[in-house]
Order: structure tokens, then sequence, then C-alpha cells
């Protein structure tokens, strides 16, 4: 199942109240506080300025990305073993 960028960054975060500062994220809009508060947090940018992409198809890159910038962006260990087998160490 696939899902976009604003469903993604909605089941990542319940908090809610900023402004939405894209063209594309309506601020009366279910998942535009969510969108504010994880840029807010620098989990994300959009894809401009200006835009968000909210209707892009969010990727497990994205998915990765978006919880390793939640959690702070850590420092990755290269001694951990990649699970992932499409993907190159």
């Amino acid at each position: 199942m696939k899902k976009t960028l604003a469903a993604f960054l909605l089941a990542l975060t319940l908090l809610t109240g900023s402004a939405v500062a894209f063209s594309d994220v309506d601020e009366g809009l279910y998942y535009a506080a969510p969108i504010a508060w994880a840029v807010e947090r620098g989990i994300t940018n959009g894809t401009s300025t200006y835009t968000f992409g909210s209707e892009n198809v969010c990727t497990r890159e994205d998915m990765v990305t978006f919880l390793w910038r939640a959690a702070g962006s850590p420092t990755v260990s290269s001694s951990v073993r990649n699970p992932f087998w499409d993907v190159q160490a």
C-alpha cells in the first residue's frame, strides 16, 4: 500500500496548530498542521521553497529520512548490517 507524504507525516505526529508556508498546502487541510510541525523541526523542507508535494508518493527512503531526522539525526555506525537486499550498503 502506497502512502502519500501528507499521510505519512499525519501518522508521524499528533501535534497541531502551526501555519503552513507552501502554496500547495491549504491551511484548512487535515494534514496542514503535521506538515508545519515537521518543517519547523527540520524533519522535512518540501520539494521547493514554495511547494511541499503532499500528493507525492512517500518512498521508503523518505520515511527513513523523516524518522532519522525526527530522532535527532543520530550518527550511524558502519558496523550495522544492511538488511535490505535492494539497497547497497
